[in-house]
């Protein structure tokens, strides 16, 4: 006579197996792809009219309360990268006195949140069909030996802290050739890009590198 599985017994099987092929998808995120990039221009101003540019060794950092200028290897591997996008488009690097067309200035801004939530007991009301449960009568939840169900330390709600970090990089180009003439810095370009791994020098390149594709109109 041919054997019958137990439902339950299969059951047992097969359940691990699906959250072991579970799919997580920030875990599977590469470095930069949760970052969001925006730029905005001066669309009044064409960049056909300026050629030389300058930028600011330091990056102005602020940190919470926090405000000061950095000059690190990390923060050089983003000066570097915006001078080498704007080379690349066809605009001088100013030295010594030569006249100043366009200014540039890298900004970070670093946002930590932290607050506390309420976590609910798992015994509040839980369903043993919440998996696909339920084995009729006189089946219970144990196994066996060692297989009883069961909630360990912790399980019965309580609160919880957490702690969430946001960085904001910003780049603006500014017009230097007409300031003079209009007493004021006018904003001809700004990038800036957000979310979590912003400043990371592994990734300068390719962070700033995105900023300056999508604005193929920042070109001589």
């Amino acid at each position: 006579m041919k054997q019958k599985s137990h439902p339950f017994l299969l059951l047992f099987f097969v359940i691990p197996f699906l959250f072991s092929c579970k799919k997580e998808p920030l875990q599977s995120l590469k470095a930069g792809e949760n970052l969001i990039y925006i730029t905005s221009r001066d669309a009044n101003t064409s960049l056909n009219n300026y050629l030389t540019f300058r930028i600011v060794d330091s990056i102005l950092i602020q940190d919470g309360g926090n405000i000061f200028y950095s000059s690190t290897s990390n923060d050089r591997a983003f000066t570097n990268a915006v001078r080498q996008q704007m080379l690349q488009r066809g605009f001088v690097n100013a030295t010594g006195t030569m006249p100043v067309d366009l200014g540039l200035k890298i900004s970070l801004i670093i946002n930590t949140s932290r607050g506390v939530v309420s976590v609910p007991g798992i015994w509040g009301g839980w369903d043993p069909f919440l998996w696909g449960g339920g084995f009729g009568s006189g089946i219970g939840w144990g196994v066996g030996p060692g297989w009883g169900w069961g909630a360990g330390p912790g399980w019965g709600g309580g609160l919880a802290t957490y702690e969430a970090r946001e960085e904001i990089m910003n780049v603006d180009i500014f017009d230097v050739k007409n300031a003079a003439s209009v007493n004021r810095l006018t904003v001809l370009w700004n990038g800036l890009i957000r979310g979590n791994g912003v400043y990371d020098a592994r990734q300068a390149e390719t962070q700033i590198g995105q900023l300056f594709e999508q604005s193929p109109y920042l070109a001589r």
